[in-house]
C-alpha cells in the first residue's frame, strides 16, 4: 500500500499498488492529542490512531 506521511489537509485516502483507494484517512487539524481515522469505503470507522504530542509525568 501506498500513504501519504504528511498532509495538511487532515484527509487523504490510502492506496494499493494499482491506485485503487482502500481506506480513507482523516485526521484531527488542531486538536490535542492529534489523532487519525481509518476508514473504509464505505466510511465506516476501522481504526483510530492517537498521537500524545506530550507528557509531564513518565507512563509505566
Amino acid at each position: 500500500m501506498r500513504q501519504h506521511l504528511f498532509s495538511l489537509g487532515g484527509k487523504f485516502d490510502i492506496t494499493d499498488d494499482s491506485e485503487n483507494t482502500r481506506y480513507t484517512v482523516s485526521g484531527s487539524t488542531f486538536s490535542i492529542p492529534k489523532y487519525f481515522d481509518i476508514l473504509d469505503l464505505n466510511s465506516i470507522p476501522i481504526a483510530r490512531l492517537t498521537h500524545q504530542v506530550f507528557t509531564f509525568f513518565t507512563k509505566v
